[in-house]
């Protein structure tokens, strides 16, 4: 048996999640697998396979540099529970747009679009708060999550814009307000398909999310001992 800790972002999992491991077998030496990802890319060389960078956030969401989170759209009210920020009628074309990223959230100036490289969205850049503690994990989206963990504080995992330059004067535009991860995000940030069937309330599903192995750590744990290839692509074992 083996036993120690490993950080899923060294297996590709978008997000600095250490965990204590246990592997055990009756029938081969158990040890973990080599680490396929690391905090700076490493080429391979005569000493072993390359390594590649962790996996950022934005990657796994498949945001842009420049992109930005939406509010989500809660059932009879606005983001956070506020106002309808649309009339009932439009609440397709609310939650499409949310979809596509064209929806921005509330007190932002209009010359901040999604994509752009002028006005706020390139003022500002978000980055992922894990809680509202003084010393909580904060990551920017061109790097891995930090360890998602709900409980209590399950509402408290916000997207927080950052200047990107110099400090904002009293000139500067309003900073965005803060976004709420949904259960969706947080499940990808996890390796889990997007579209993962989370059972419950919003407060049992984020339970659920920070409480699980990431799939594609627990892939990369079960390959070697069930002796089945590893799926990049989908984290399945193939038989």
């Amino acid at each position: 048996m083996w036993a120690g800790i490993l950080n899923a972002a060294d297996y590709g999992v978008p997000q600095t999640r250490r965990r204590a491991i246990l592997l055990a077998s009756r029938v081969r030496t158990a040890q973990p697998p080599p680490p396929t990802h690391a905090r700076v890319a490493e080429p391979e060389s005569l000493l072993g396979a390359g390594r590649a960078r962790w996996v950022s956030m934005a990657q796994a969401l498949g945001w842009g540099a420049t992109d930005r989170p939406v509010p989500t759209v809660c059932v009879g009210g606005g983001p956070g529970g506020g106002p309808e920020p649309f009339p009932s009628g439009s609440r397709q074309s609310l939650i499409t747009a949310r979809d596509r990223g064209l929806w921005l959230p509330r007190n932002t100036p209009a010359d901040a679009t999604p994509g752009s490289t002028s006005g706020t969205a390139a003022r500002w850049r978000w980055a992922l708060r894990s809680n509202n503690q003084a010393k909580a994990t904060v990551r920017t989206l061109d790097e891995p999550a930090g360890t998602l963990f709900f409980g209590h504080r399950s509402n408290e995992c916000t997207w927080i814009a950052e200047p990107v330059q110099s400090p904002p004067t009293d000139e500067s535009p309003a900073v965005p307000e803060p976004i709420r991860i949904t259960a969706r995000e947080a499940g990808v940030l996890q390796t889990f398909p997007a579209d993962y069937p989370w059972s419950g309330n919003k407060s049992q599903q984020f339970s659920q999310i920070g409480n699980a192995v990431p799939p594609l750590l627990a892939a990369h744990l079960l390959a070697p001992h069930l002796e089945a290839p590893l799926d990049p692509d989908d984290f399945t074992l193939a038989a």
